[in-house]
């Protein structure tokens, strides 16, 4: 989907989480920069949905890490 729709925040963040959970942190975090760009120039969604793309991505990296710290 992100081949095919690679603007849509949502199928980023999913693939980010994915990436992330597959242990890809660099592919992760280039992922992530990019739902940082995308949150920026989506105006078709709310100041309240691009937020929410980025805090969630920032506490799934956080619990990612804490998950590592524990092993």
């Amino acid at each position: 989907l992100i081949s095919k729709y690679p603007n849509n925040i949502l199928y980023q963040f999913n693939h980010f989480d994915c990436l992330l959970n597959s242990g890809k942190k660099e592919d992760a975090m280039k992922t992530l920069v990019k739902i940082h760009q995308l949150s920026k120039s989506q105006t078709q969604l709310t100041k309240a949905q691009r937020d929410y793309f980025i805090n969630r991505a920032k506490k799934t990296s956080e619990e990612y890490y804490k998950k590592q710290k524990e092993k």
